[in-house]
């Protein structure tokens, strides 16, 4: 049984990215013919990534028809017209949200369709989840919107139009989008991007798909979509791997990157490392020790489960599980894991030269032991696949602050491209062992862009400049003051208006996020 995480990053100006390795990967698994194919059960997504992440819900649950129109609104319809329109009676960012909100609920919480059928990938139950960070009330602690969707939840479900709203939070980015509305079961919360809070979607993902492959026999594939992975060339965690540019604005953007990416990735790739290195010292304590399966043994048998307990009494000491009422809980905490881990496939070599049931049991309270030691304990594995531009093709989306994507269309296209080619490198490579003609290309291999203010199209520069002075126009608006001091300052506003749109196109040209 093969099941698939999905993980989606990028950060503000990594949507089309997303949304592309989306498109490839949907249609991927669509072509699969086998006896055993893939199921996608956890989607986890933040950011700019969290739209495309709550689209691809709907096509797996509802109607895979839906896949095509990610490219049509990523790379046609998320357009400067309509994103940086500054006469919409509705912006409250740099962007128009209430035109972003209007496209995700026709998209995510739109009327049945004809030919609404759940996709063949969709296995009867996925996650969706976002971290989020709530604004207001203050001090509330970073949480995420999670859903659990099943073939119930069909077109026309309530749960849809939430899903919507949830994604729309986790892509509100301070400046860019606002913080949005939700409803939870706490009352209402006012909430943003979860990345700025530092949460590792990697570690959302894994507690999600935790419970499910303690089943037998499930195989874990994790696709990670990160598109700042390999992006620049200091060392991770410093602000310009996040972005470019120095000065005020530069230090903002950097301090709502949240986790570095690319030590995120290290950490996750690190503790699968250490599981395996566990499973595989499982077996060899297998292997060596002709004591554990000879029942003569007593004195060993009796060590072991004393070390044993031992290890589990310390885990119910520090909380870290249930008392659940038992006489001795320490014990009880002991049998269930001596129990996991007998049903373990990661185990299952270790086991399979022990042919006594005293042999088992020693064996296992070996391996809990050692779980123990290696902090790995009860922690799910599998292979993990990273999916992301090389650090020589750079993309698009990113520059200008952010705004190059809506800008200039040939760039969404590229990045939408750039996502499908690597998801696609990964799927020929190694990624989910799939057939043959699931892997075959299906898109092509954008050209090295250059984005920036030098190489914007003159058309869009046009508008970006427009923007940029009706946007200094509201501010100045704002605080333009009364009577004669505001005739006066009337008189000034012109000359204002456009040193800073130059201030503001001056700071745009070299920032990254």
């Amino acid at each position: 049984m093969r099941k698939i995480a999905l993980i989606l990053g990028g950060g503000p100006g990594g949507g089309s990215y997303a949304a592309g390795a989306v498109v490839e990967l949907l249609t991927a698994l669509e072509r699969v013919r086998t006896a055993d194919p893939p199921t996608l059960d956890v989607i986890v997504a933040s950011s700019a990534a969290a739209l495309p992440a709550a689209v691809a819900a709907r096509a797996l649950v509802v109607n895979p028809g839906l896949v095509p129109w990610i490219q049509r609104t990523w790379v046609d319809a998320l357009d400067a017209g309509v994103l940086l329109d500054p006469g919409r009676p509705d912006r409250d960012g740099l962007l128009a949200s209430g035109a972003l909100h209007e496209l995700a609920h026709t998209l995510i919480a739109g009327d049945r369709a004809a030919d609404d059928r759940p996709s063949a990938r969709f296995g009867g139950s996925l996650q969706v989840a976002f971290p989020l960070t709530p604004v207001r009330p203050s001090g509330a602690p970073v949480r995420s919107a999670l859903f659990e969707l099943g073939t119930r939840h069909g077109a026309g479900d309530p749960v849809w139009s939430r899903l919507a709203t949830a994604a729309l939070a986790a892509s509100a980015t301070p400046g860019l989008l606002p913080p949005v509305r939700l409803q939870g079961r706490d009352g209402t919360l006012l909430a943003c991007d979860g990345e700025a809070g530092g949460d590792s979607l990697a570690a959302l993902a894994r507690a999600l798909t935790a419970r499910v492959d303690r089943s037998t026999g499930v195989r874990r594939e994790a696709v990670v979509v990160e598109p700042r992975l390999f992006a620049g060339s200091e060392p991770s965690g410093s602000a310009r791997s996040r972005t470019a540019g120095a000065g005020p604005l530069a230090s903002l953007v950097a301090a709502l990157g949240g986790t570095d990416p690319a030590a995120a990735w290290h950490e996750e790739a690190l503790r699968q490392d250490r599981i395996a290195a566990l499973a595989g010292l499982a077996e060899q304590i297998g292997e060596l020790s002709g004591d554990l399966d000879d029942p003569r043994a007593v004195a060993t048998g009796r060590r072991i489960g004393a070390l044993a307990e031992e290890v589990a009494d310390r885990r119910v000491a520090r909380g870290e599980t249930s008392r659940d009422g038992a006489a001795d809980p320490g014990l009880a905490v002991l049998d269930r894991d001596v129990e996991r881990i007998s049903d373990d496939p990661r185990y299952s070599a270790a086991f399979r030269g022990v042919e006594t049931r005293a042999g088992r049991t020693r064996l296992a309270k070996l391996i809990f032991i050692l779980e123990e030691a290696s902090g790995m304990g009860g922690q799910a594995s599998g292979r993990l696949h990273a999916v992301a531009p090389p650090a020589d093709r750079p993309l698009a989306g990113p520059a200008l602050g952010g705004l190059a994507g809506p800008l200039c269309r040939a760039w969404r296209s590229h990045d939408f491209e750039a996502g499908r080619r690597d998801l696609r490198r990964a799927l020929a490579e190694d990624m989910l062992d799939l057939p043959g003609e699931a892997a075959e290309a299906s898109g092509e291999d954008p050209a090295p862009v250059r984005a920036g203010l030098d190489t914007l199209p003159a058309d869009d520069r046009r508008r970006l400049d427009r923007f940029l002075e009706a946007e200094v126009d509201r501010w100045l608006e704002a605080v333009r003051p009364g009577g004669l001091a505001g005739t006066l300052f009337g008189l000034g506003r012109s000359g204002a208006r456009r040193r800073g749109a130059a201030h503001l196109r001056e700071a745009l040209a070299d920032l990254r996020i």
